[in-house]
This record gives C-alpha cells, structure tokens and sequence, in this order.
C-alpha cells in the first residue's frame, strides 16, 4: 500500500447532488432540508487504490462516507504485524468513532479501488445528529451493527478453531458480494496473509483450507476473487464445530 493520499478532486456537493448523499446509509431515509445541510458540509474526494483515507494514531476528527469504491481497515499491532480486520463500501461511514470522542483513530483505512468519499468535520456530523433526530437514530442502528460483528468475531476467536474461523470470516465477505448464475462472487479477495492476520492464523493454513474448501466444490479461486458455488453448503459446515479433519488448527 502506498503510504501517501492523493486527492484528486474535491467538490462541495450541490442540492442536485441528493442521489450521491441518499447512496449513504445514514441519510438513506432525510429529508430535503438535511439532505441540503449534508450537501453544504460534504467535501467529496477521489482516492486511487492504495491512498490512505485514514491513519492509525492520527488525531483527526471527520467522518467519512463512501459513494464508490472499496476500502479495508487494518492496523499495525505493537509487534508491526499488520491485521486486516473489515472492508467498507458503497453506503459505509468509517471514522465515526473519532468524531464522536476525538480520540486517536484505532486503524488505517485504505482504499481497494479507485474510491469517492464525502468527508465531513467533527463540529458539522456532530451538530448534524444533535439538530436531526432521525440521523441520530440511524447512527445508533449502524453502530449496534458494527457492535454485534465485533462481538461475533470475538465469540469466533474464543470457541472456534481456524478452519471454522476463515469460512465464517468468508461468509461475512459473501454478504457484500455479487450474485451471478446463482453463484457469489468475491472480488477484491484478501490475500491469504491478510486472511490469516484477519482470523488470527497463519498464511499456510488458510492456502490449506481455501484448497480444501475448491476440492470440494464450495468455492473456486481466481485471481483476486472467489466464486462461491454453494453457500448453503459453506454456512452449514461453519456452524459444525468438529475440529477433527486433520492438521494444525492455528
């Protein structure tokens, strides 16, 4: 990943701009006044693949939306070994933690793809959800969201070993896929180390395991990208908690 941002153009949105802010989870559902107050306080930026959006430890405040593209959220553990934990896309806010409490942003967040996001200050989200019940509503549904995968991932790291552990993370990377032909395809795939750093393991067992997975026709792998070719299959095996097919559970 390129350690630089680059931005390559940065408008302030117009009120015939709506259809771009109503992309956004948060504001799928406002109205014209506040879709008005979104659009005189965004400022939209192009990222190329590999721009930081945001950096770990940095102490910046905006709040982000995507309308295009995809990042991935990682950060550096005290070790130095990078842990690719979330992808975002279309309709995500990210960053949303620091404008609320100002804290040090927890992770990187860097784009996928060429990407376009709305950044907003701290001062305007803030005053945005105090002045806009309905906002400040959807916020508190995005954030349980992101409240309960957190405490799924950490209910997976305490009882499952990482064969169950790579095809739940799979799963989740299904639910943001595109069905074609009744298959569901993953593009932007982590690499198997980023997979690994993802579900605590090493790249050699998830080479394995992805193997094990196209032997048996659940999935096929392509460069950068997965097909799965039966995901009824997938989820039913992830529920299975049998560890005993053999081979180094790490």
């Amino acid at each position: 990943m390129h350690a630089g941002r680059v931005l390559e153009t940065t408008t302030h949105l117009s009120d015939g701009d709506s259809k771009k802010i109503m992309k956004i989870k948060l504001f799928d559902a406002i109205d014209v006044e506040a879709n008005r107050i979104v659009g005189n306080t965004t400022v939209w930026t192009k990222y190329d693949p590999g721009n930081y959006i945001v950096m770990q430890g940095d102490s910046s405040t905006h709040v982000y939306f995507i309308a295009e593209g995809r990042v991935r959220a990682n950060f550096l553990s005290s070790d130095g070994k990078e842990v690719s934990f979330s992808d975002f896309g279309p309709g995500d806010i990210i960053g949303e933690f620091a404008a609320i409490d100002h804290a040090p942003r927890a992770s990187n967040v860097v784009a996928l793809t060429h990407v376009e996001a709305g950044r907003m200050d701290a001062a305007n989200f803030q005053k945005l959800i105090r002045d806009h019940p309905g906002i400040a509503w959807r916020l508190m549904e995005l954030l349980v969201a992101k409240a309960r995968a957190l405490s799924e991932r950490v209910a997976e790291f305490s009882v499952l070993a990482a064969r169950h552990r790579l095809q739940h993370e799979i799963i989740r990377m299904a639910g943001k896929g595109k069905p074609q032909s009744g298959r569901i395809v993953i593009s932007d795939f982590p690499t198997h180390q980023e997979l690994a750093n993802r579900i605590s393991s090493h790249r050699e067992a998830v080479t394995r395991e992805l193997g094990l997975l196209a032997a048996d026709n659940i999935i096929v792998i392509k460069r950068g990208a997965i097909e799965i070719l039966d995901i009824e299959r997938l989820q039913q095996i992830a529920r299975h908690f049998d560890t005993g097919r053999g081979g180094d559970q790490q």
